[in-house]
């Protein structure tokens, strides 16, 4: 896989960039998520028939709506977690005046900076880190959907978890753990950051949407050394690249899941 070989490498900006075509040719994680996603149609396609059910999926995550295929809320899955392992979260219900989010937030003890991200919807899609209040309204006026707004974690690691759970309770597992590594580019106390993401292997391929969205931050000038997080969002087509982290996988950790997944209806 491509990101593997770009894993090896931890002075990422030191690299040349190579040419935006081929490298969107040949890593699949920047295609189009309709090819991205064509050989897991036919797998789909090939289990239906043997199960004579199109929906034959819907069985796993009973507790989330469609199977968590499409479609499914946020919030509804975020009600039953275990309170303490839940970010501070209220609903922006699309329309509503902006006296009530705020009393909201208020109310939530919510500040700045925090993340807003859509009830519904995948893939980073409208989710923003937003860091004054408004900042945060222009984002609910432009974009009207049902938003969450969520305390900002700021962790310095991420990871997304597959764990499985039989219901009968005969078997449990951590099946993969994938470590993300947010963009950033180190500086040089010389270029600025437009300068270092168009050297970067990664970044330059942000750079357009960097120049439409955050201009003044193109223009700043790191000190030599310091490494500069550009985008916060662990997503793909964000920049994140996603390392494997099943190193980190033993029975505390699924032990920890395994009792996350008993608060779940199904």
């Amino acid at each position: 896989m491509a990101l593997t070989a770009e894993a090896q490498s931890s002075g990422e900006s030191s690299f040349p960039p190579s040419p935006k075509l081929l490298r969107k040719v040949f890593h699949w994680e920047y295609w189009p998520a309709s090819i991205a996603n064509l050989p897991v149609a036919l797998i789909w396609f090939w289990y239906a028939l043997r199960a004579r059910d199109p929906f034959f999926f819907t069985a796993v995550n009973p507790a989330v709506s469609t199977g968590g295929l499409f479609g499914e809320s946020k919030l509804d899955i975020l009600r039953q977690m275990p309170e303490a392992l839940i970010p501070v979260t209220v609903l922006a219900p699309r329309g509503a005046p902006w006296v009530d989010v705020r009393e909201k937030l208020v109310s939530a003890g919510l500040s700045y900076p925090l993340i807003a991200k859509p009830n519904v919807g995948e893939r980073g899609f409208l989710v923003a880190k937003l860091d004054e209040e408004e900042a945060l309204r222009e984002h609910l006026q432009q974009y009207p959907v049902d938003f969450l707004l969520q305390e900002f974690i700021d962790y310095p690691e991420e990871a997304s978890v597959f764990h499985y759970r039989l219901p009968n309770g005969a078997g449990s597992a951590v099946t993969s753990l994938c470590l993300k590594k947010h963009l950033t580019v180190i500086g040089d106390g010389r270029s600025n950051i437009r300068e270092l993401m168009q050297r970067s292997l990664r970044a330059h391929l942000q750079l357009a949407r960097f120049e439409r969205e955050f201009p003044r931050l193109l223009e700043e000038v790191p000190a030599a050394g310091k490494e500069v997080l550009l985008e916060p969002i662990g997503n793909h087509c964000r920049g994140t690249m996603f390392l494997d982290g099943s190193r980190h996988i033993d029975p505390p950790l699924t032990a920890v899941f395994d009792e996350i997944s008993r608060h779940f209806q199904g």
